[in-house]
């Protein structure tokens, strides 16, 4: 779910998509009424999805909902909204299950993603992994071991908030030059548009004044050798490689994923990227690590979602019938 929209998923035993369905959030212009708007059309169009289920005869075992912004996983509950407005500490698990009386769980987004390129993409190499997320937002989903790592609130992967630009930008949180400001797609935009304002010789001084400057553009100007475009990006994968080098340390994964829309320009990020990386992490710590852009696809954000809600599902059933032994 993002601000534009939301998907619903029903996969089956096998993880195969049997029921799908996209739809547009319709918000007002009052923020505070947001919630309620969202709550409204996403249950009502999730009542009508599940009775489509029963009706083919399928039970539903768990929801899983992975909304944007931060969540607290182990209490289900909706804390930020990013681009979102008007959610704060939201008990979604809690209301959902009552609706529906299921169970279900509330994902982080990157986390989703990340068990989707765990179990589907990479599993050769998924047992210690981090999948960054760099969209609207940005976030790690970890995976330690073979298995997702939620942290004690399942808050853990928060690396938006990691201080990479000491004169940058203010974030959200309320600090200065987080990853956030500096890596999202809408901080590249912005960061691009204000030196176009100051002039500089550019091809893409023609989107100086209109909406046509997108991710995809710039990276196709560095392609071509913009050198407006390059050095940016040089400068941004260097600033990513500062907050990249500091999960090496602290996870030491085998394989490391760059997703979201900003993957797009994974291919200009990765080199200065890698150039900071080898500077700041012992050489030992990066022996066999791996680097993979991997741009997710529309459907996996709810695929990762619904795969996290069974396996919870199925590992609660089964600490309850060993407590119950």
């Amino acid at each position: 779910m993002d601000a534009a929209g939301f998907r619903l998923i029903a996969l089956d035993s096998r993880h195969v998509v049997v029921q799908e369905v996209e739809k547009a959030l319709s918000l007002s212009a009052n923020p505070s009424s947001h919630l309620e708007e969202i709550t409204e059309q996403v249950t009502s169009q999730l009542r009508r999805f599940l009775a489509g289920m029963e009706l083919k005869n399928q039970r539903t075992l768990a929801i899983g909902i992975a909304p944007p912004g931060m969540v607290d996983t182990e209490r289900g509950v909706w804390l930020h909204g990013l681009q979102v407005s008007g959610i704060a500490h939201v008990g979604l698990g809690a209301s959902l299950e009552k609706m529906f009386s299921a169970p279900v769980v509330v994902e982080d987004t990157a986390r989703c993603l990340a068990f989707v390129q765990a179990a589907q993409r990479l599993p050769e190499k998924a047992r210690d992994l981090v999948y960054l997320y760099l969209g609207a937002g940005v976030g790690a989903g970890i995976i330690i071991g073979g298995e997702p790592y939620h942290g004690s609130h399942g808050m853990a992967g928060e690396v938006g908030h990691l201080v990479v630009e000491e004169e940058g930008a203010r974030c959200t949180c309320g600090n200065i030059g987080c990853l956030e400001t500096v890596i999202s797609g809408a901080s590249i935009l912005q960061r691009f548009r204000r030196r176009l304002a100051e002039g500089v010789i550019s091809s893409l001084q023609k989107h100086r004044d209109g909406d046509g400057l997108t991710l995809e553009v710039i990276r196709d100007a560095a392609t071509a050798g913009d050198r407006l475009a390059g050095s940016t990006l040089f400068e941004l994968g260097t600033l990513l490689g500062d907050a990249v080098s500091k999960i090496i340390k602290l996870y030491n994964p085998r394989t490391l994923v760059l997703g979201g829309p900003v993957a797009v320009l994974g291919e200009h990020l990765r080199e200065p990227m890698w150039l900071r990386v080898r500077q700041k992490v012992i050489p030992e710590m990066l022996v066999d690590l791996s680097v993979e852009i991997a741009p997710s696809q529309p459907r996996d954000e709810a695929i990762g979602a619904a795969c996290l809600a069974e396996r919870r599902f199925w590992k609660e059933g089964d600490e309850r019938s060993l407590s119950a032994s």
